[in-house]
C-alpha cells in the first residue's frame, strides 16, 4: 500500500513537471523545454501502468503483480509499432504539426 502511495505521488509531481515544462516551453519559444516536457509525460504514462498494476494486484491477488505491467508494455508497444507502420505505409505527405496550428 505504501508503494502504491508513493507511486502516486511520483505521477503527480512528474505530470506538474510535465505542465511547467510545456508551458515554458510555449511561453519562451524554447524546443527543448517542450520535447522534455512531452517526454515527461511518456514517464507518467509508464508511471500510470505501474498504478494499474497496483490497482489490478489488489483487486485479483491471484495474478503475479509483476506479470501485469509488463503485458500492458507490451500490449501498448504492439499497438505503437502498428499504428507506426500504417503512417510509414502511407502514400499521403504528412503534414508538420507547426503548419497544422492555425
Amino acid at each position: 500500500l505504501r508503494g502504491e502511495r508513493n507511486t502516486w505521488w511520483v505521477i503527480a509531481l512528474t505530470l506538474i513537471m510535465m505542465v511547467a515544462e510545456i508551458s515554458a516551453g510555449m511561453i519562451f519559444g524554447s524546443m527543448a523545454l517542450l520535447a522534455d516536457g512531452w517526454h515527461m509525460g511518456t514517464h507518467a504514462a509508464a508511471l500510470g501502468i505501474t498504478a494499474m498494476a497496483y490497482w489490478l494486484a489488489r483487486r485479483h491477488s491471484a495474478i503475479e503483480p509483476k506479470i501485469i505491467p509488463a503485458l500492458i508494455s507490451a500490449t501498448i508497444m504492439i499497438r505503437v509499432r502498428a499504428i507506426t507502420h500504417q503512417v510509414l505505409r502511407s502514400p499521403r505527405k504528412l503534414t508538420p504539426l507547426w503548419q497544422a496550428w492555425p
